[in-house]
């Protein structure tokens, strides 16, 4: 299971809706500069479960839903727009090294969908591919560890992000326009 870093930082305030892509992750395996193929890998919720880490981690008004979820109106998209996952084989047979690299996009958007920030996070692990066996079990363990990397450095990313700290400094009254005037109403009363 992933594991959300220890404290990074005070929270954000601002109120964020989360969801991902429908088809947000690719893989592939690169053995030579020249050659590359697509692999099918089954991550199940993975990509999910690491979208709510980060949101447990990093912000106190958070709402999650899958890709097909909508989010509620005034409130900023955090969306993980992709997931790749390059596998690079080594060389040699028997001792053949295989190193995962992934790479997150995410982006921040407005209540209105309007693109405000991009993001990029990367993770990283490398293991002896093995044999038989031994292959699919540390091809497992392999991404599990790159995408606990991924993880660590996405919070830590995010916590240290100067356009998210910005973001979190503007006033819920500008972040939704159509409810401007109740919210200016609310703040005065």
């Amino acid at each position: 299971p992933l594991q959300a870093p220890a404290a990074v930082g005070a929270p954000f305030d601002v109120p964020v809706h989360a969801t991902t892509n429908a088809n947000v992750y690719t893989s592939r395996v690169v053995t030579t500069p020249d050659v590359m193929y697509p692999v099918q890998c089954i991550m199940g919720d993975l990509h999910e479960r690491y979208v709510q880490v980060v949101l447990s981690a990093l912000f106190r008004q958070a709402t999650f839903a899958t890709a097909n979820g909508t989010a509620p109106p005034g409130v900023a998209i955090l969306r993980l727009i992709s997931v790749s996952n390059v596998h690079h084989v080594g060389k040699g047979f028997a001792t053949r090294e295989i190193t995962d690299r992934i790479v997150a996009e995410w982006g921040l958007f407005d209540p209105a969908g309007q693109l405000v920030y991009p993001f990029t996070f990367r993770g990283t692990a490398t293991s002896n591919s093995g044999m038989g066996k031994a292959y699919s079990a540390r091809g497992r363990e392999r991404t599990g560890r790159a995408h606990q990397d991924l993880l660590d450095n996405t919070v830590r990313g995010f916590a240290a992000s100067a356009q998210l700290q910005r973001f979190n400094r503007i006033a819920p009254l500008y972040l939704d326009p159509a409810q401007r005037l109740a919210n200016g109403e609310l703040l005065i009363r």
